[in-house]
C-alpha cells in the first residue's frame, strides 16, 4: 500500500477495531445486567458427561 492509501485507511481501521471492542464490552455488561442466568459459565451434566465417556 502507497503512504496515501495508508495514511487515509488507517485511522478508519483503528476507529472500527475500537468500535468493535467497545460494542463487545458494551454487549457483555448489558448481557450481565439483564440476562445474568444466561450469562453464566455452562455447567455439565454428570449423567450426559458419563453416558458420552461410556
Amino acid at each position: 500500500m502507497n503512504n496515501e492509501t495508508t495514511t487515509i485507511v488507517a485511522p478508519a481501521a483503528k476507529a472500527g477495531a475500537a468500535s468493535a471492542v467497545a460494542a463487545f464490552v458494551l454487549g457483555t455488561l448489558i448481557g450481565w445486567l439483564f440476562f445474568p442466568d444466561a450469562m453464566k459459565p455452562a455447567v455439565p451434566d454428570p449423567e450426559c458427561v458419563a453416558r458420552v465417556l461410556r
